[in-house]
């Protein structure tokens, strides 16, 4: 599933805000779901519409200046009961809701909109949408923020770990939106992959370093939902499964390094990264050293 970047800065609809002076926007998408960071300038007190034809998970993550909480009709306070922590709100399809402040003059945050067929493709059939998500306004989960505050920082600017890395917290945060409501404390089973699904993975992995690789992709080959995937290969590996493909593409390029004497450009490209300088953040972080002075040291 390809990223798409759309960076814009504006000023919002005036006919459903109040006091918002101007948004500055990242949208991508990322396996099937729509993700927009945003920063907001403000004054003073503010109100805007974030109904949704879709389910609308927003995040908070930062609020400078005073506090802000969303409201099922900007005139119902809610009291501002995360006292400025970083908060979530969840919303079905056509609910109204609004996101209402006071004395903010910054705020930044993030939001993932889906229908609930993406959703089940994505994580185990036994989660159910409707009965097990209620709406939730104002609502803290550090575990839940950490995640998104992860994939914001992946919005605004991509790292080194290329979209399965943020396929991968896509699903993490929808599956720890739908555990919210399951039974606290249920225990859930550690699978790991069969011998077959392991080496069908990595094989897979190993074939495509060159490209963009998903985690539907990984999942399909396997025969597993994302979700279930993405469990079973950390607990069968130690690692997730794109820390194990930027690592393969360590590999290959290493491996390039040491038989070929192309351009660190060419090299680069034929080991997947996006670009020589792509090539050294990542392979000096993995080897404590340059792939120059590497190849160097080893050609000798």
């Amino acid at each position: 599933m390809q990223a798409r970047d759309n960076f814009s800065e504006r000023p919002p609809s005036t006919s459903v805000t109040k006091g918002v002076l101007s948004r500055a926007t990242c949208q991508r998408q990322w396996n099937g779901v729509s993700v927009e960071a945003v920063e907001w300038r403000c004054a003073n007190e503010s109100a805007f519409d974030l109904t949704s034809s879709h389910y609308r998970l927003g995040f908070v993550l930062e609020q400078g200046g005073g506090y802000c909480e969303t409201r099922p009709h900007p005139g119902v306070r809610d009291g501002y009961r995360h006292h400025g922590r970083p908060f979530f709100n969840f919303s079905p399809p056509d609910m109204r809701v609004w996101a209402c402040s006071d004395e903010i003059q910054y705020t930044r945050s993030i939001a993932l909109t889906f229908d609930q067929a993406t959703l089940g493709e994505r994580i185990d059939e036994a989660f159910d949408l409707e009965r097990q998500s209620s709406p939730r306004l104002n609502f803290v989960q550090p575990q839940l923020c950490q995640l998104a505050e992860m994939l914001a920082a992946e919005c605004k600017a991509p790292g080194m770990f290329g979209d399965l890395y943020a396929d991968s917290l896509v699903v993490a945060i929808l599956v720890g939106l739908m555990r919210l409501g399951s039974q606290a404390g249920s225990p859930r089973q550690q699978y790991r992959l069969a011998p077959w699904q392991l080496r069908a993975a990595m094989e897979y992995m190993d074939a495509r370093v060159s490209s963009q690789l998903t985690l539907r992709d990984l999942a399909t080959a396997t025969g597993l939902s994302q979700s279930h995937f993405s469990r079973a290969f950390k607990a069968s590996t130690g690692v997730a499964p794109y820390r194990w493909f930027l690592d393969a593409r360590i590999r290959r390029a290493q491996q390039l390094l040491l038989k070929q004497a192309p351009p660190l450009a060419e090299v680069a490209a034929m080991a997947g990264f996006a670009d020589q300088a792509h090539l050294t953040r990542a392979f000096s972080r993995a080897t404590g050293t340059t792939p120059a002075a590497w190849r160097r040291n080893r050609r000798r």
